[in-house]
């Protein structure tokens, strides 16, 4: 029996709602709740859509190779997080900013929106909230204001952060390649989009700290953080994605220290009936910098990594060298009973010596043995670090095999086309607007950008497609709503409340930034929408 096109949609989305049940009712882990959900996902394949066994073998098999590029970078920035935290460098790092400059707001503006965004570039996961929350406790913000400043820092640098993993994971999904015109044009769209989430980020990190007060005083520190961070990425977006956020938000930590000479911000100057401070006594007020470490050792990790891409990236000789140094995975056509199952895949997903993962493994190499030998690393310090490291990563990569997994089962399968077809002729093009919102849910559930782009990208394109939309806003619009849902993924907040030794703080967080989430997700579809009525 051939089963209506409504219901064919239903029954491909039915893995999806799976997944959002066990996540958000349940309280299952991310790992657990895909299995289960790519398990449901088989059988749906299997039953309702006819797919051959071997044809789910095949596009599982894509998946889990696919997702070692992500997990390549994943393993190393969370490798290297912790060599640099074990070694104290943050508290180096503290201690600078302090001293920058002695105005409480501009202090907060670095901590929370250009420190924030810096770790964000390079590292990600939840990092940055971790990171920056008990910093700005320590300078004497309330732990719910901390927890609220610092996920605004880094979320608008979700989508290029960590290297653009989660742009590659869109680019991926969707097809694209850099030798597409679409490819850069929707990398320009969401770079636009992301800008104006940036100013706004900063903005508001002004207004919880002071409402009025403090955004008349913080808005020139603003307007050039923001110019050099989300202008930066928009200029950078059309020349090469993978740096195009890490570099601007380098460049704007250096800005935003360098701003604490102005004669506006360097001089003592706090609100004393902030809602936003309190008096807090941390634990890394007690803890001494380690004997002899500046400034630029504590960032010297992260200069080797800079020095690195630019070398690698920017200059094309060497980039064609490095990327023709590859392993790409090779399917034979699969043949059943004398009719083709699946065509032959030939350089499927080349990794390559370009990946932004080598360069986090050298810089995170060269930052152990330089702190090892400066003596701000113990003896077996290593090998702890080695284990917390694979502790942590490990939840995080084999949750994004998972989800690459289903998402290429339903994409192999006719499943994602199903579900496209179903959207597209219920809302027509009038799906631009809620692009957004799909993004942002998929971030929200899966507390990762990347994962959303994962799980959506291709669901986004086929979408655009059947509607006859223009697709670098649809793209766009996905990955700027998974930046926003990022302000509200549990994970990343329970995470940060953790490090921040107040986790009983985790819903009245979300509910303090989910219509900041809202906000940024609605506008992102209105443009998309408003996009379509103007190009189309």
């Amino acid at each position: 029996m051939e089963l209506s096109p409504i219901l064919l949609c239903l029954l491909a989305a039915a893995p999806v709602l799976l997944l959002i049940i066990l996540l958000v009712g349940c309280k299952w882990s991310v790992g657990r709740a895909a299995v289960v959900s790519v398990t449901v996902d088989a059988v749906i394949a299997l039953s309702a859509f006819g797919a051959h066994p071997l044809q789910i073998l095949v596009s599982a098999a894509k998946g889990a190779w696919s997702s070692l590029s992500i997990i390549l970078i994943i393993c190393p920035a969370i490798l290297m997080y912790n060599i640099v935290r074990e070694a104290g460098a943050f508290r180096v790092i503290r201690a600078g900013i302090q001293q920058a400059t002695p105005n409480k707001l501009l202090q907060i503006l670095i901590i929370g929106y250009a420190f924030a965004a810096f770790l964000q570039g390079i590292t990600g996961f939840g990092v940055p909230v971790a990171i920056c929350a008990p910093l700005l406790i320590e300078i004497g913000v309330s732990p719910l204001w901390a927890l609220a400043i610092a996920p605004l820092g880094e979320a608008w640098g979700n989508t290029f952060g960590t290297l653009s993993a989660a742009w590659d994971a869109l680019a991926a999904q969707a097809g694209l390649t850099e030798a597409m015109p679409l490819y850069w044009q929707s990398a320009l769209w969401t770079a636009a989009l992301l800008f104006a989430m940036n100013l706004v980020s900063g903005l508001l990190v002004c207004w919880f700290y002071g409402r009025g007060a403090a955004l008349r005083r913080g808005l020139p520190a603003v307007l050039v953080l923001s110019l050099v961070q989300g202008g930066g990425e928009l200029l950078m977006s059309q020349v090469n994605t993978t740096l195009c956020c890490f570099i601007p938000c380098c460049l704007a930590l250096v800005v935003s220290l360098l701003l604490g000479r102005l004669p506006l911000y360097n001089t003592p100057w706090e609100l004393e009936n902030s809602r936003a401070m309190e008096p807090s006594h941390g634990t890394l007020l007690s803890e001494q910098a380690p004997q002899g470490m500046g400034i630029l050792h504590a960032f010297s990790p992260y200069l080797v990594m800079t020095a690195f891409s630019l070398v690698c990236l920017l200059i094309p000789s060497v980039k064609r060298a490095l990327a023709g140094v590859s392993v790409s995975l090779h399917i034979p056509a699969v043949v059943s009973g004398g009719t083709a199952i699946t065509e032959e895949v030939s350089g499927f997903s080349p990794l390559s010596l370009t990946n932004a993962g080598v360069f986090l493994f050298l810089a995170a190499g060269f930052g152990f043995f330089y702190f090892r030998r400066r003596g701000w690393l113990t003896a077996g310090s290593g090998q702890q670090i080695l284990r917390d490291s694979l502790k942590k990563a490990w939840p995080s990569s084999v949750s994004v095999m998972v989800f690459l997994v289903l998402a290429n089962i339903m994409s192999g399968t006719g499943q994602t086309t199903a579900l496209a077809g179903g959207f597209s002729a219920v809302f027509g093009s009038y799906y631009a607007a809620l692009a957004a919102l799909v993004g942002m849910l998929g971030s929200f559930i899966t507390g990762s950008n990347m994962s959303s782009n994962i799980l959506f990208g291709s669901f986004q394109m086929t979408t655009a497609e059947m509607v006859g939309l223009q697709q670098a806003p649809i793209l766009a619009a996905q990955t700027v709503g998974g930046s926003a849902g990022s302000l509200i993924s549990p994970s990343k907040i329970i995470l940060g409340a953790t490090t921040a030794g107040k986790p009983e703080l985790v819903g009245a967080i979300i509910k303090k930034l989910l219509p900041v989430a809202l906000i940024f997700s609605l506008t992102a579809g209105a443009v998309a929408l408003l996009s379509q009525m103007m190009l189309g």
